[in-house]
C-alpha cells in the first residue's frame, strides 16, 4: 500500500493499480523495455497490480507471465465496463488506474486516482514511483546535498 498526502485533498492510499496493456505498459502487443523492473518496484511497495485488457494482439498472457501482475482478459464491446466493475470489486477508494485509451474511460472517474497516457507509460510510473521514494526520503536538505557537490 502507498500512503501520501496531497495538499487541499487529503491523504491518498493506494492499494491497487488497474493498467491497460497495449499502449500503456506494452506496445504492439510486447511489454515496453523498462516496465518489469518499474512494476516491480510498485509491487514490492505492496500495490496489487491488474493488467486489464481486450488482449487485441494474443500476447498479453505471455508477456505477463513473469511480472507481478494479475492478468484480466475481457471481450472487446465490454472491457471499459469490465475495469470500472473491478475497479469496484477493489475498492474505489485506493484503487488507481492507468490507460491510454477509449476502454478506460469508465475506470478514470471511479479510480482514486487516474492518468491518461498518450505515448509514454514511463511519465506515469515514474510518478507513481516517485511518490513512494519521496514519502521515504522527507529529511533529505537538497541545498545541502547540492553544496558537497561542488
Amino acid at each position: 500500500m502507498m500512503k501520501t498526502q496531497i495538499p487541499g485533498w487529503g491523504e491518498l492510499e493506494i492499494k491497487n493499480l488497474i493498467l491497460d496493456f497495449n499502449g500503456t505498459i506494452a506496445k504492439d502487443g510486447k511489454v515496453l523495455e523498462g516496465v518489469k523492473e518499474l512494476l516491480g518496484k510498485i509491487h514490492e511497495a505492496g500495490i496489487e497490480i491488474y493488467v486489464v485488457t481486450a488482449d487485441t494482439n494474443g500476447t498479453v498472457a505471455a508477456e505477463c507471465e513473469t511480472l507481478p501482475v494479475h492478468v484480466k482478459i475481457f471481450g472487446s464491446d465490454t472491457v471499459a465496463r469490465d475495469k470500472r466493475c473491478l475497479c469496484q470489486e477493489l475498492g474505489c477508494r485506493n484503487t488507481a488506474s492507468i490507460g491510454n485509451g477509449r476502454n478506460d474511460i469508465q475506470v478514470f472517474p471511479a479510480s482514486v486516482l487516474s492518468i491518461a497516457v498518450s505515448a509514454m507509460l514511463t511519465f506515469a510510473v515514474s510518478l507513481l514511483v516517485s511518490l513512494m521514494v519521496a514519502r521515504k526520503n522527507k529529511k533529505i536538505d537538497m541545498v545541502e546535498a547540492l553544496k558537497g557537490a561542488e
